[in-house]
């Protein structure tokens, strides 16, 4: 999911406003699907969305441009790094996975 750091978007917005991007993405997809398969495609992806934790996501959990400074980037690199092994050890087949770029 990307909320782009769009003001106000946390909690159950970050959800709906990733629906609507898979199903803009779907729709524009170069290997068309049927509308059946569409459905089943629209429908396993929400269930799963809708199925994320996303009590970590209520509040604004990303920093402004501005607040950038050195010793920032570096926790944020050893934040992801931390965010990328613990999604390599997960042993479901599909993650869900909320970050800010």
């Amino acid at each position: 999911l990307d909320c782009t750091g769009k003001r106000g978007n946390v909690g159950f917005r970050v959800i709906a406003r990733a629906v609507k991007q898979t199903a803009e993405l779907v729709e524009e997809s170069e290997t068309p699907l049927t509308v059946e398969e569409t459905q089943v495609e629209l429908a396993t992806i929400t269930a799963t969305l809708c199925a994320m934790e996303i009590s970590q996501v209520m509040n604004k959990w990303w920093r402004d441009l501005a607040d950038w400074n050195k010793e920032f980037s570096l926790k944020e690199d050893i934040r992801v790094r931390d965010l990328v092994r613990s999604l390599l050890r997960e042993e479901e087949e599909t993650v869900g996975v909320v970050a800010h770029s």
